[in-house]
């Protein structure tokens, strides 16, 4: 037992030599009780932890940081709730957005930022959302409504992600993408419930963009679910539900995937990302259907084709209550003359604290 105590303090003294953890819990038994506050008092580098069951306002990322939230479920204490609009910076390289609900009403009268609930702007490199759900609610008709923008030359990495507009009226667009920008999408479920006309997983785009999607689920009451862009780049290993995985892509490769494939392939599947299970059945011909090579393969056989398949299990009422940990820890053969030992480590430090 002392011995894995004294690993955790040393593993938050290392984590910790060279960034800040700062807290956020609207009940005030944190270090602030808005997520922007903490934003503008951190450094680059520093974490935020943002508490459970508490309704936070959107923010602007402009700076380098990691924003770990509590989970995405929908019953008490499960989620960090952000009602409104978030914003990623092209000052903010390199930011991590985790477990975080992102939820807000959007739309514009052109494909543009305005529209999206999510939002990377232009020039914001290597940029991470993973475990997240990020929701537009707009409902109206005749207007644009786009859940995640991507803005020009932006580099984005979603993973393990649910990209969601539950509404049936308009011309949604899952993620619109922008020139020269660069998007990758792994383990993510996009559900539009719109039914008919304008519904895209992916828009946007020119032959200077790039996609790229594996073990994916693209959802829609029906219409046109898939891929509307120019980008070029590579889908493997994905499935549509509810119409076509790809609607007009010309310079997208298709690999090792399904077309309007059957809700039977699925544990449970319906238009409430929150309450669906979107695992493979035990039946599903979806199972060892998938490119051979690829590392997400439920039974180790062959891969699979479909969602949460991966290294990386979905975890279904959002992140686990990590403790510090590390994952690298190197500690001199010897104590210096001056009696200071340096032990440098790296690790995270999760939401259960």
């Amino acid at each position: 037992m002392k011995t894995i105590f004294t690993f955790l303090v040393v593993t938050l003294l290392a984590v910790s030599a060279n960034a800040a953890v700062l807290s956020v819990t609207r009940d005030g038994s944190g270090q602030y009780v808005e997520v922007q506050p903490a934003i503008n008092a951190a450094s680059a580098g520093d974490t935020i932890l943002v508490g459970p069951g508490q309704t936070y306002a959107g923010f602007d990322v402009d700076r380098q940081l990691v924003i770990i939230g509590a989970g995405t479920g929908a019953g008490p204490n499960e989620s960090s709730f952000v009602n409104g609009v978030v914003r990623v910076m092209g000052s903010a390289d390199g930011t991590e957005l985790r477990s975080l609900w992102i939820y807000s009403s959007q739309s514009s009268q052109a494909y543009d930022s305005t529209a999206g609930v999510l939002r990377i702007m232009s020039g914001a490199s290597s940029i991470l959302v993973r475990r997240c759900l990020v929701e537009n609610v707009y409902s109206a008709f005749s207007q644009i409504p786009i859940v995640m923008y991507v803005g020009q030359f932006a580099s984005v990495s979603v993973l393990e992600a649910t990209i969601w507009n539950p509404s049936s009226n308009g011309g949604y667009k899952g993620i619109e993408i922008s020139t020269g920008s660069s998007l990758l999408l792994s383990n993510c479920v996009i559900s539009l419930s719109q039914v008919g006309y304008g519904a895209y997983s992916v828009y946007g785009g020119d032959a200077s963009s790039s996609l790229s999607a594996d073990h994916c689920l693209f959802y829609t009451g029906s219409g046109n679910t898939g891929l509307y862009c120019s980008a070029s780049g590579t889908i493997m290993n994905c499935a549509s539900y509810g119409g076509d995985l790809v609607y007009s892509a010309p310079n997208i490769v298709v690999n090792c995937c399904a077309n309007n494939t059957s809700s039977a392939n699925f544990v449970s599947i319906g238009s409430n990302p929150q309450t669906a299970n979107y695992h493979l059945s035990p039946t599903s011909t979806l199972r060892d259907a998938g490119c051979i090579g690829s590392p997400f393969d439920l039974d180790s056989t062959r891969a699979d084709i479909g969602v949460y398949g991966g290294p990386t299990p979905w975890v279904q009422y959002g992140a686990p209550a990590w403790p510090p940990f590390a994952y690298d820890l190197q500690i001199p053969l010897s104590v210096p003359q001056n009696g200071v030992m340096r032990v440098y480590s790296k690790g995270r430090v999760g939401p259960g604290q």
